[in-house]
């Protein structure tokens, strides 16, 4: 009895100690960002910047909403050109990848920021003065948009060891994580009413404007070192390595390939929303449809938040049941029509993203806390590679059974299958020893 007594005893102060530590970093965290340094405008230029990617996108398809209500365009075209103009931001990353990787390794990683912005400037500039020509020129500014983009993710993540202490790492990579998505999420949304209310001409102005502030708050930071020993040929032979002996472990493997079906899932679903809500639904406008983006981001935060509460880091246990419930969640979207409650949808689109940040979260952060500490960048590099390969790859996909006649529920029949049948292969491995020196006291019982 006096055992079980103090080992309980024992469990409860070690329990006191560790919320009293992660409270102490939730200060701290807090306090770096109101310090009002480096991390805090790395924060706002990154919410810039992803906001300003994500409602390009609405450039290119609220004119095709519009061509597609004259009658000028099918539902299958406006399916199949959302799929591919959607996609135009995912390609650099699968091959620029190395590239991006050398210049945040081998250049100030804060100057890597600047030179980003300035190309998403450059695209958009490029799209403003060309969009009257032809849909070809602002599908080319979104991908150098892209190219921007591509540049930016190893410089964010990778200059944050020189910025924010080293304990708290974890917690900057997940304010920065739910930022990301937060930006991906209104930016789409923001972007629908901008071009349900205003001229293109217009958009493009508030747009270049968000890059214009997101480049101040870059050039701002203070310089960070550069690393003038990295050579090109070394550092890509470096980041295939480091990629090959991410996927020769097992558990970091399909963490990789649970964090890739996460990303092809959602990019799937914003494929999906407009020809969904058009057809299916029978919505109206760009704003209504770019909704189902705000309640799917409502879910998300708050399933982030909760993975924080509910798993340690390295806790893995639960992730499979939050990918069924996320398919699950998708496949039920499919019974939908123009006769169905709107609140049942809208709740619907919130239990999906609950249930997809509580099944991204502990996984990003396992992945950042098992990978070498001294090749972060290039895992980060690596999961951007395998994450985009996946929505390409899911674009491709839905360009496929389009043309094969499905229409937008069929579309989210099979994306919700497909994740179902995904979850089941990734079973993850118990971490075994210490092979991490951050492993602190995170994976202590």
């Amino acid at each position: 009895m006096n055992t079980v007594h103090l080992n309980s005893k024992n469990t409860t102060e070690q329990k006191t100690l560790n919320d009293a530590e992660n409270q102490n970093q939730t200060i701290s965290i807090v306090g770096v960002i109101l310090k009002g340094g480096n991390y805090t405008k790395l924060l706002i230029s990154q919410f810039l910047g992803a906001f300003g990617d994500n409602y390009f996108l609405w450039l290119i398809l609220g004119p095709l909403a519009a061509e597609h209500s004259k009658g000028l365009i099918s539902d299958k075209e406006l399916a199949m050109a959302n799929a591919l103009y959607t996609c135009l931001l995912y390609a650099p990353y699968v091959v620029l990848a190395p590239f991006a990787g050398f210049l945040s390794d081998r250049f100030a990683k804060s100057r890597c920021l600047v030179a980003a912005n300035l190309i998403k400037i450059a695209g958009t500039i490029l799209a403003m003065i060309l969009i009257e020509n032809s849909r070809f020129w602002i599908g080319l500014g979104y991908f150098i948009i892209g190219i921007g983009a591509c540049i930016y993710s190893p410089a964010k993540y990778g200059i944050l060891p020189e910025i924010v202490p080293h304990q708290l790492l974890v917690k900057a990579n997940g304010v920065i994580e739910m930022l990301t998505i937060i930006a991906v999420l209104t930016g789409f949304l923001i972007g629908a009413v901008v071009v349900d209310n205003f001229s293109i001409a217009n958009a493009f102005y508030i747009l270049l404007i968000v890059y214009l502030i997101s480049l101040g708050f870059a050039f701002s930071m203070e310089k960070t070192k550069s690393n003038q020993s990295v050579i090109f040929k070394e550092n890509v032979s470096q980041f295939l390595n480091n990629a090959k002996n991410l996927l020769t472990n097992i558990r970091l493997r399909k963490i990789l390939f649970g964090a890739a079906l996460f990303w092809a899932s959602g990019a799937i679903l914003k494929m999906n929303f407009q020809p969904w809500g058009i057809e299916i639904l029978h919505l109206k406008t760009n704003s209504e449809i770019s909704l189902f983006s705000l309640w799917l981001a409502i879910g998300v935060m708050c399933g982030s938040v909760l993975a924080g509460h509910l798993h340690k880091v390295g806790d893995l246990s639960f992730t499979r049941y939050y990918g069924w419930m996320m398919g699950i969640m998708v496949a039920i979207m499919s019974v939908f029509s123009y006769e169905s409650p709107m609140i049942l949808i809208v709740g619907l689109l919130i239990i999906t993203g609950l249930a997809g940040g509580l099944f991204l979260i502990p996984l990003n952060a396992s992945l950042q806390w098992e990978s070498h500490p001294e090749k972060r960048g290039k895992t980060i590099a690596t999961l951007n590679l395998f994450d985009n390969l996946a929505m390409l790859i899911g674009g491709a996909v839905v360009l496929l059974i389009l043309e094969l006649g499905a229409n937008p529920k069929n579309v989210f029949l099979f994306e919700g299958t497909l994740i179902i049948v995904a979850v089941i292969f990734l079973k993850f491995p118990e971490k075994i020893g210490n092979s991490n020196v951050n492993n602190l006291n995170d994976n202590k019982p």
